[in-house]
């Protein structure tokens, strides 16, 4: 029986999605389920939500902790190999994001960030922030 060769780098991180993800379609899913209509991946609002409410100004962003940073931010990890390389690229992202959600805010618009490990542990609390959001936006526009 031939050993079957390991995958190299650039094979392993070119299966990595960066849309339609399993956490993006469980809330995606969730979403619609409570009636609540949407577009997704738009990209005529700045920073391509995942997730878009037009008409109430909300855009959701579900981030996958490793390439928006959040064990780097909380605990300062990093991966072992190429660390200087990693440290940039996550600090860009992180930079971005937050570049992002200002322009966003500054936009009027309402911006959720859920981190795709919290939608995989607790999807209906991810549920509840964009629906508490969404009713915010609402409250505003009726003021």
């Amino acid at each position: 029986m031939k050993k079957k060769k390991p995958l190299s780098r650039s094979q392993i991180m070119s299966r990595i999605r960066g849309k339609d993800t399993k956490p993006e379609i469980m809330l995606r899913k969730a979403l619609w389920h409570r009636g609540h209509r949407y577009r997704k991946n738009y990209p005529g609002v700045f920073g391509t939500p995942d997730i878009v409410f037009l008409g109430q100004k909300v855009a959701v962003f579900v981030d996958s902790v490793f390439w928006h940073g959040k064990k780097y931010m909380d605990e300062g990890k990093l991966p072992k190999t190429n660390t200087e390389y990693w440290e940039k690229k996550l600090k860009r992202n992180i930079a971005r994001d937050r570049a992002v959600n200002e322009s966003l805010e500054r936009d009027g618009w309402v911006v959720i960030r859920c981190w795709d490990d919290e939608v995989l542990k607790n999807l209906q609390a991810c549920v509840k922030k964009v629906e508490d959001a969404i009713k915010w936006q609402q409250r505003q526009g009726e003021s």
